[in-house]
């Protein structure tokens, strides 16, 4: 059996607020939450034990299903400076950018290697024979995305701004322009396109990121469009980025050796 578990704190104001939380609270509770996680998946078999903390009070709680793992994968997703140090104290891997720096050093201050963790972003992705139909075959699932959140009455992000639908104008500025727009900005465009946009990132030129996550499948985008894209991406686009990433390790072992 394999489980990886990827955590967040959220952001929403309005959904902290349908179950009475304190959005200011919502980092605390991950926290005590993600250790009682660990204490479950790691606990000897038939053990029980009493848990008592501020957010959360259990009694004789036993797991009966003990993970084949010895370490169940943690993957903190969230680039908040707290949030990502504590992550990196703990050995998780990093479901997102490390734009400062400090995972890598903290990772490599406590011993651990930060290049054999996964650090990734995600990024929706559409390649096509021209940048316009590659756009194209992903806009409306972005959109729809992207207004998902901001159609829903009173939600306000951490700042308590109320989210604003986008529209489609909008959207193809941001694809042009590279502005985030929304939530879900698609990356589209021939291989050429996605190749000067990706390789970058495989030489480690914006940080160390280990790996690449891709959705080619936005709710929405029809099954025709993301066959072609996908099997366009497998062909032309990955193979390219596999062999910049072996160039790339190769390199970074001769330095280490």
């Amino acid at each position: 059996g394999r489980l990886d578990l990827g955590i967040g704190v959220g952001w929403k104001a309005e959904e902290f607020g349908s179950f009475g939380v304190e959005l200011t609270d919502r980092c605390r509770r991950t926290w005590a939450t993600i250790d009682i996680i660990e204490r479950c998946l790691s606990a000897p078999e038939g053990e029980v034990f009493d848990h008592e903390g501020q957010h959360h009070r259990f009694r004789n709680v036993r797991w009966v299903m003990q993970p084949v793992q010895r370490s169940i994968p943690i993957l903190w997703g969230g680039i908040g400076a707290k949030g990502v140090r504590r992550a990196a104290e703990r050995g998780y891997h990093l479901l997102a950018p490390d734009h400062s720096g400090a995972y890598e050093r903290i990772m490599k201050s406590n011993g651990r290697r930060p290049e054999d963790q996964l650090i990734g972003a995600f990024h929706t992705t559409s390649v096509a024979a021209t940048r316009d139909e590659a756009f194209d075959g992903i806009a409306e699932g972005c959109l729809l995305t992207s207004n998902a959140y901001a159609e829903r009455p009173d939600l306000k992000d951490l700042s308590g701004e109320q989210h604003q639908r986008i529209t489609m104008a909008d959207l193809r500025r941001g694809w042009e322009t590279g502005e985030e727009v929304g939530f879900c900005t698609p990356h589209a465009g021939t291989v050429e396109d996605l190749l000067d946009y990706f390789l970058p990132i495989v030489r480690g030129e914006h940080g160390l990121i280990t790996h690449l996550i891709f959705e080619f499948r936005p709710a929405g985008t029809s099954t025709e469009h993301v066959e072609r894209s996908m099997t366009l991406f497998a062909k032309e686009v990955l193979p390219a980025l596999r062999e910049e990433a072996a160039r790339v390790a190769a390199v970074r072992n001769r330095v280490t050796s």
